[in-house]
């Protein structure tokens, strides 16, 4: 299922690295597949597993993108005003 691993991963607090869907493009901006080539998916990965403080700051941010865009009561409200306004 599409973002089913970026969404794993923000659960689990790991990053996730590779991967084109849009959970992935919204939660892991920086480590998403899009536009990238294997080659800089994998410098991207080495460079996580060699600074864990990077990976730390991408945990991190990716927390704060999920809680703002995929949080159940913010994609709620989202929903529910998009209803309203088609329902006029």
């Amino acid at each position: 299922m599409p973002g089913q691993v970026a969404g794993d991963a923000l659960l689990a607090r790991v990053p996730c690295v590779g991967g084109n869907g849009t959970t992935e493009r919204l939660i892991f901006p920086d480590l998403c597949g899009h536009g990238r080539d294997t080659e800089q998916l994998f410098d991207i990965a080495a460079r996580l597993l060699e600074h864990p403080h990077d990976c730390e700051a991408v945990v991190q941010r990716a927390g704060e993108i999920g809680r703002d865009k995929l949080e159940f009561a913010v994609v709620a409200k989202r929903l529910e005003a998009f209803f309203r306004r088609i329902a006029r």
